[in-house]
């Protein structure tokens, strides 16, 4: 989940009051609503941009990645008047952008190098592999005595109960749950995930594994009491009969 930096200044800073002033909506009374655009307009950016870049953007765009509903160029005016956003001749960004979001772009920029090293490594491994093929060899396939016995176990368990193997960085939680509490216990959850039969058992099972970590579930008869008193509370909650409210169990999609 993405995030912003806010600086408890952004309440009294000159260009924040200055931004309300032209808005048209005051000071102080104008501040918090002041506020919400600008953090409106931050939150959409981190997805919406590129780096803070948002030359392609008009007027209207900007006012509505803010939810201004009033006139879209005085809107963009005041942002720029007021120092949130930067105008030359030849780009339009958000000032100050790495400031605001500087964590969340190198942490970016990081999964995006882990993510090539790896394609890259598989790639040279494939490579190599082909390289020692003899002319009456035609298809190259990794022997399971080349393979960690544990996370074959897992990765079939996984290809039996739910398909093809995740990618990137869903494949590297995968290998780290298992790195930390053990096949015997992500095959569980595993199988505890094809018979919830979720929508998308990624998630699902990245959820149980993730809560099973939290608890320190880290053995089979550990994980199968946990679920046992799950399905006992869930039970429980079929049996009761609530006419009086309409609010959703406190256990819903499965378990988890």
């Amino acid at each position: 989940m993405a995030w912003i930096e806010l600086h408890q200044s952004l309440t009294t800073h000159k260009k924040t009051r200055r931004l309300a002033r032209k808005l048209g909506l005051g000071v102080p009374e104008g501040i918090p609503q002041t506020i919400g655009h600008l953090c409106l307009f931050w939150l959409w950016c981190v997805d919406g941009t590129d780096e803070g870049k948002i030359t392609d953007l008009d007027a209207q765009d900007i006012a509505d990645a803010a939810g201004w509903t009033g006139d879209p160029d005085i809107f963009c005016k005041a942002m720029i008047d007021s120092g949130f956003i930067e105008k030359t001749e030849t780009e339009t960004v958000i000032h100050d952008w790495r400031d605001y979001i500087g964590k969340l772009l190198d942490r970016r920029k990081e999964t995006r190098e882990k993510e090539r090293d790896r394609k890259r490594a598989y790639r040279q491994r494939l490579k190599e592999a082909q390289q020692e093929k003899t002319e009456s060899e035609y298809d190259y396939e990794i022997s399971e005595d080349d393979i960690d016995p544990e996370w074959l176990k897992v990765a079939k368990a996984y290809e039996t109960n739910i398909g093809l193997l995740p990618i990137g960085t869903a494949l590297d939680d995968l290998q780290t749950f298992t790195d930390k509490l053990g096949a015997d216990v992500v095959c569980e959850a595993i199988t505890i995930t094809n018979k919830a039969q979720a929508s998308n058992p990624w998630k699902y099972l990245n959820k149980v594994l993730t809560t099973w970590e939290e608890k320190e579930i880290n053995t089979i008869e550990k994980a199968k009491a946990y679920n046992k008193d799950l399905e006992r509370k869930l039970e429980q909650y079929r049996k009761q009969k609530q006419p009086e409210t309409s609010e959703p169990p406190a256990i819903t999609g499965g378990f988890y």
